[in-house]
């Protein structure tokens, strides 16, 4: 059984007025919890470039955590890689075909200067051939839930780029696609898992194979770094993207005073509604404005908040056992819909027991959104509960019972939030 319960909270003040940017898809959510602050045809399906590497570097950093590969371990370069990696113009490193390259080596090269060669590169460490690992990804996009995917590569180019060398089943000029939503459930599940890919992320520059002749001062293409034309501060990561057919794009995120966003643009325009950085940056740093300037994060329960309720004529506390975070617009009235979900008990309730979970559901009459389940708090008994009377209790009926109950445990909830 479940009760709905509203709530409102802060004076009433303006609501703040339509905002959108200029591209095809865009989403803001928070990062702690996946809620959704804005999004824009977030569930069509894409082009989304380089983006698309991403689900190389989640594999590789799920295969450096279950042991299969190490970071020390090397990769040795095969023709088809090498000849890839000559061409400059597809954003590379140069890899000389027979040496060997540390998995770490690639890794911070497709996150740093988006090296194609180096995303094949690892696809065959791992499964032998990029056409080998496709299946990979089409495991991890189920994994992640992925509504909108469809690859035709690892590396996100045209296939008019790779050199005649297209995977089987794929057209000349197919190219990766996905929704802008999936796109921020890579970046938020990747965040979650692996947080220290920000580690390299947030790098605005490295040598690659220094001290070789093949030498290469990599730079960053997320210009929103430290020292560059569209410095944010706060950004850290992630990723960027462009071909003709995807746009700019980009997934970035920004961290301040604790408080970390997610931001992604599927084909990002400028003013002038041309595909450029001031497209790229702008459209990121108007999302990532409109989060600092219009969000609070707040908690919805003092975890520490204990009340008397009656349950069958007896006395007995419950209370929430954690906070809700949450992110609410700061200028508008917010009112909040809880929903608590009662568990079914047999006997008594003893302190301690579970009796119940509550979670946020409505803010001003939207749903509130989150890109995976929302979180939810335990109600949590802080004191004996005894049944009913047998006599009483049988002639009711459980449900009833219980009912009352819950509507005891509901009216507390909705007297603390």
């Amino acid at each position: 059984m479940s009760f709905v319960l509203m709530f409102s909270t802060m004076p009433p003040v303006q609501a703040a007025e339509t905002f959108s940017v200029n591209a095809d898809g865009a989403i803001l959510i928070d990062a702690e919890t996946g809620q959704i602050l804005h999004q824009q045809n977030a569930d069509a399906a894409l082009g989304l470039a380089s983006v698309s590497k991403l689900m190389t570097v989640f594999i590789v950093l799920d295969h450096i955590r279950s042991g299969e590969l190490k970071w020390d371990d090397t990769y040795k370069v095969s023709k088809r890689v090498h000849e890839l990696s000559t061409d400059m113009s597809l954003g590379n490193v140069a890899l000389v075909e027979g040496r060997e390259y540390t998995i770490r080596e690639l890794y911070e090269s497709i996150l740093i200067f988006s090296a194609n060669a180096s995303t094949v590169g690892l696809t065959e460490k791992i499964a032998g051939s990029e056409e080998a690992f496709m299946p990979y990804i089409k495991k991890k996009a189920k994994e992640l839930d992925l509504q909108q995917i469809n690859f035709v590569n690892a590396t996100g180019l045209n296939n008019v780029d790779l050199q005649g060398q297209h995977l089987p089943g794929t057209g000349p000029s197919d190219e990766n696609v996905m929704s802008t939503k999936d796109v921020a459930k890579i970046a938020y599940h990747m965040i979650q898992t692996y947080p220290e890919v920000l580690d390299i992320t947030k790098q605005p520059r490295k040598v690659f194979g220094a001290g070789t002749e093949n030498m290469v001062e990599m730079t960053s293409w997320n210009y929103m770094l430290p020292g560059y034309l569209y410095e944010y501060e706060g950004v850290d990561g992630l990723k960027t993207g462009n071909t003709t057919f995807a746009g700019q794009c980009f997934v970035g995120t920004v961290q301040r005073d604790g408080i970390r966003y997610i931001g992604v643009v599927l084909n990002a325009r400028d003013k002038d509604n041309n595909s450029t950085y001031d497209g790229r940056f702008g459209t990121m740093k108007e999302l990532f404005d409109y989060a600092f300037t219009t969000f609070n994060k707040t908690t919805k329960a003092d975890k520490d908040t204990v009340t008397q309720v009656k349950v069958d004529g007896k006395e007995a506390k419950v209370k929430l056992a954690t906070a809700l975070p949450f992110y609410e617009d700061k200028h508008a009235n917010t009112k909040i819909k809880v929903v608590a979900t009662a568990n079914q008990h047999k006997g008594k309730i003893k302190e301690g027991d579970i009796v119940g979970t509550a979670h946020l559901a409505y803010a001003d009459g939207k749903e509130i959104t989150y890109l995976a389940q929302p979180p939810q708090v335990d109600l949590v008994a802080t004191d004996n509960v005894h049944a009913a009377n047998k006599t009483k209790a049988a002639a009711e009926g459980a449900g009833n019972f219980f009912s009352r109950v819950w509507k005891t445990i509901s009216n507390f909830v909705s007297n603390i939030f």
